[in-house]
């Protein structure tokens, strides 16, 4: 009911207008509840409330992404909804997600998991970008515990200012490093007045830095050899013992999502291997996971 509320709200913030009835809407995708429980469920229930606006954020960040991601596309003919098997690199996980059982547990969050991996085998790897971030969104809200309440600044605490030179300087070094990269690129992008804008990696020059990195012993030239491609297997669906070699040490500090390795330890490596091939399927990542 929180997310069905969250999308009408959505949707009329989308249309600017307002949102009419929205008891009698409920009440009708919810015919076994009264009136009066949905009125008291969301005038009363603080976690309810909490979850609606957790839900709303879901959908304006999903937006967000999704007229960044018609800004940035080359050709206003592309198709964002385009399958995802055509490039070749889905057809083993599409096989993987394929021979899936469900993970066994009575959690909501896992029960979205199971879901949204049955969608990508119905839909035999078509589904938009955009969507499938939405929902794994919707499900890391779900799954990570939330973040502390941080506390106010004090009105005595000077607040720290970014000074014109400062800024000046930020802007100086952004050159400098576009000139070192591409002279007739920095000058273009100058001129178009994007210079905060940042223009995504060539998948014709991720895979063979990828594939170097991942084959070569650590401390070796990285020089990128397009043979490295052909031996490397960075598009097979990540495993679960690959999850759990990949895990911290015992004695490391919670991440910023205030997740330990403890409770890291306690979730079926099964979990977190499918929400990677999750990934992999999309071939992006939501954008909060790009923020440094």
């Amino acid at each position: 009911m929180a997310k069905r509320e969250a999308e009408l709200i959505f949707e009329a913030q989308s249309s600017n207008t307002r949102v009419c009835n929205i008891n009698q809407q409920l009440l009708a995708d919810n015919p076994k509840r009264t009136i009066e429980a949905i009125k008291g469920q969301r005038k009363n229930n603080a976690d309810y409330q909490t979850l609606v606006a957790d839900y709303l954020a879901s959908l304006a960040e999903s937006a967000n992404e999704l007229e960044q991601t018609i800004d940035s596309t080359p050709s206003a003919e592309q198709d964002l909804s385009k399958p995802l098997t055509v490039t070749g690199r889905g057809l083993g996980l599409l096989e993987y997600f394929s021979n899936l059982q469900p993970v066994g547990s009575a959690s909501p969050s896992v029960a979205r998991l199971n879901t949204l991996c049955a969608r990508i085998v119905a839909s035999n790897g078509d589904i938009a970008t955009p969507d499938l971030h939405l929902d794994l969104t919707l499900l890391r809200r779900e799954m990570l515990p939330k973040k502390p309440m941080r506390q106010k600044q004090k009105p005595n605490e000077p607040r720290q200012y970014l000074s014109n030179k400062q800024r000046r300087r930020a802007e100086y070094l952004k050159v400098e490093n576009l000139w070192r990269k591409s002279p007739s690129q920095c000058l273009d992008r100058i001129f178009a007045d994007q210079l905060d804008q940042d223009e995504p990696v060539p998948m014709t020059t991720m895979e063979p830095y990828w594939c170097r990195i991942m084959n070569e012993t650590p401390g070796s030239d990285l020089a990128v050899r397009l043979s490295a491609t052909k031996q490397c297997k960075i598009w097979h669906p990540i495993t679960p013992k690959e999850i759990l070699s990949a895990l911290p040490p015992n004695n490391s500090a919670p991440d910023p999502d205030g997740l330990s390795v403890a409770t890291l330890r306690s979730i079926s490596p099964e979990i977190p291997s499918r929400i990677m091939n999750l990934f992999m399927i999309a071939e992006d990542v939501p954008a909060y996971l790009k923020e440094s």
